[in-house]
Formats: C-alpha cells, sequence, structure tokens
C-alpha cells in the first residue's frame, strides 16, 4: 500500500512539474474476534479465498516538512466492516 501511495502521488506531482514532497506515514491496527469464517472459490474468475469478518481498529499518523496528522485513538474506533484473510488467484488458483 505505501508503494501504491507513492507511486500516484509521483504521478499526481509529475503532472503540475513540481518535485515528490516527502512524508511518512504509520498505522497501527489491531484485528480481534471472529464474527464469521468465509471460504469462497471461483473457477470461473480463477479465486479461491479464506476469509475472517471481525472487528478491527486503527490509530495512524501521517507527517510532511510543516504538518502532522494524528488520528483518534485506536480504542474510539467504530467497526462497520471488518475481513482479514487470504486468496489465491491466476496462476497460484488450484
Amino acid at each position: 500500500m505505501h508503494f501504491l501511495d507513492g507511486h500516484l502521488f509521483l504521478v499526481y506531482t509529475s503532472q503540475l512539474n513540481q518535485p515528490p514532497i516527502l512524508a511518512s506515514v504509520s498505522f497501527e491496527l489491531r484485528w480481534s474476534g471472529v464474527s464469521k469464517r468465509v471460504h469462497t472459490r471461483d473457477a470461473t474468475n480463477h479465486f479461491v479465498g479464506d476469509y475472517i469478518e471481525d472487528t478491527a481498529t486503527i490509530h495512524w499518523e501521517a507527517e510532511e516538512d510543516g504538518f502532522h496528522f494524528v488520528s483518534d485513538p485506536a480504542h474510539t474506533s467504530t467497526t462497520v466492516f471488518a475481513e482479514i484473510g487470504s486468496e489465491r488467484n491466476g496462476a497460484f488458483f488450484s
């Protein structure tokens, strides 16, 4: 995800003929509980996955020269939907 964010940012700044702005971001994400286990297999689209629906909280910070952002504490998070799992697709599908 960090690479994707940087990649998109560099594309955006290059269109403005501006040098990239160096920044950092950190995330603390905590998963807990298991409300549901899900297995899916789609032979037509070539993917298979195992997932856990649960709850998650997050705290994050971002900083660049002259700017610093800090989210609310993780314990104030409200889970709307949280899922973590593994998936195989493409050449790894079997």
